[in-house]
């Protein structure tokens, strides 16, 4: 059975004898129900979103919502119409906040990602810093101890041996000449070996 028959049927424009037969069928057979009500259902959809135009229009508004249970599935389909598109539009708005919060956690992630590289490399840095700094301490600790080795290794030098006489005891000559005052001693101290 066509659809086109069946719309006729729920807008009232049918023969008395399709009427019958349909409301016969309606009963008997089940598949036949189940279609009917979901050609019923496109029917109302079709009105509801505005489809409907011409003769089908009129004849909808004089018959099909002429019965309480034609208006009261009218005003269910609005009711689902306006509850849809407010659930589209609050999943679109969660989709955006959804967005939203994922490009914010991508750009925190992205950053502490390049803060950590940045990191290991002054880490990097600062450890390559260290081991030329070890590296060149052992240099120096090297140095020292083969400048102390020949030191200990060559003979006291003279001036090396006069740093080591008493204080009070300036040089041999200072000793050995009494009577020079204590001027003169400063003067020859002062003065350097080479002029001595």
């Amino acid at each position: 059975m066509r659809d086109e028959l069946l719309v006729r049927y729920l807008v009232g424009t049918t023969t008395d004898q399709e009427t019958e037969t349909l409301d016969e069928m309606s009963i008997a057979d089940e598949a036949f129900a189940v279609r009917l009500r979901a050609v019923e259902h496109d029917l109302v959809d079709a009105y509801v979103n505005g489809e409907l135009a011409g003769d089908l229009l009129d004849s909808f508004t004089a018959h099909y919502l002429s019965s309480p249970a034609g208006l009261a599935k009218v005003d269910i389909a609005r009711a689902l119409r306006v509850h849809g598109r407010s659930r589209r539009t609050s999943e679109r708005t969660s989709h955006k906040w959804l967005l939203a919060v994922a490009a914010v956690l991508l750009a925190a992630v992205a950053t502490l990602v390049l803060d950590d590289v940045r990191l290991r490399r002054q880490a990097a840095g600062v450890r390559d810093l260290e081991a030329a700094l070890e590296q060149r301490s052992r240099e120096l600790q090297d140095t020292l101890a083969q400048q102390q080795a020949r030191a200990r290794e060559q003979p006291p030098s003279p001036l090396a041996r006069r740093s080591r006489s008493p204080p009070n005891v300036c040089c041999r000559s200072c000793c050995l000449l009494r009577h020079a005052t204590l001027d003169r001693c400063r003067r020859f101290r002062s003065q350097t070996p080479s002029t001595r």
